[in-house]
């Protein structure tokens, strides 16, 4: 199918589209193709993988949730801003990088089951549970400046029956 058949983005539909009056043209080896960068905040429903996963996004990154089901390699990396609105869950010995240049925010709860999480942002804020739940389990928090668990009703904040490496405000735990 040829471009022009496929659904295009309708910037009219976006209440977060900028238009940023930058051009650019690539050409290659049989043409051209040429059209503006723009800028516009990315949502993405709840994900569930079982393969390869690599999001990479310059301003805000919000989604509804993520589930890794299967042996893959996750790499969400926000350029200003990581929002969750449901639960993020590593259910396999995978590994998952989560990255932000600015705060990394999870509505619910943020579980690590068997695998390793990669954290990276200015600050870390968990409204449910944060677990990391067997003995080959890891979490590693980088250079988090403030790391905030605010537990679930009737849970606890943190549970770590894994391995946690965290540098929080130049702490190590």
């Amino acid at each position: 199918l040829s471009c022009k058949k496929q659904r295009a983005f309708d910037s009219k539909r976006s209440t977060s589209y900028k238009q940023l009056h930058l051009g650019v043209e690539v050409t290659f080896g049989t043409g051209n193709i040429a059209g503006e960068i723009n800028e516009d905040i990315f949502n993405v429903g709840n994900i569930e993988t079982s393969g390869d996963l690599n999001v990479s996004v310059n301003d805000i990154v919000d989604i509804d949730g993520l589930t890794v089901t299967g042996m893959a390699d996750v790499d969400i990396n926000a350029g200003r801003y990581l929002y969750s609105s449901g639960t993020i869950q590593n259910n396999y010995a995978s590994t998952m990088d989560l990255k932000s240049t600015g705060n990394i925010e999870i509505a619910q709860n943020l579980e690590n089951m068997n695998g390793v999480m990669n954290i990276t942002g200015a600050d870390l804020i968990v409204d449910g549970t944060m677990t990391n739940n067997a003995q080959a389990g890891k979490i590693v928090l980088n250079n988090i400046a403030n790391w905030t668990v605010n537990g679930g009703t009737g849970s606890y904040s943190f549970i770590n029956n894994g391995d946690l490496d965290a540098t929080v405000s130049g702490k190590t735990y």
